[in-house]
């Protein structure tokens, strides 16, 4: 059953030439088929792509209007309570770690 696979999939072959047949059915807009949903990924990106964006600039926005009043207001109380809350708050959404969906 492996060998099947990996006979169907072209894994037997050398990486180089993995990587060519790949990049080349990437030029001709050929994504291949999901193993998972068995449908061409292109179509299942497709479907997506309207959502991620929506959720992209929704993100962005509410980022870029909550920085701006907060780091505006630190700055005004710099060394205050509000400043360091900000700064604490800044820095652990920083450092917090990206967890997909898989």
């Amino acid at each position: 059953m492996c060998a099947q696979f990996r006979e169907r999939f072209g894994l037997n072959d050398n990486i180089v030439v993995q990587f060519i047949r790949y990049m080349g059915q990437i030029v001709q807009g050929n994504f291949g088929d999901s193993i998972q949903y068995h449908r061409p990924v292109l179509d299942y990106v497709s479907e997506r792509l309207p959502m991620t964006f929506e959720l992209t600039l929704g993100a962005m926005i509410f980022s870029t209007v909550f920085g701006l009043i907060l780091g505006v207001f630190s700055a005004l109380h710099r060394n205050s309570i509000i400043d360091t809350l900000t700064m604490l708050g800044a820095n652990i959404g920083i450092s917090m770690p990206v967890f997909g969906w898989d």
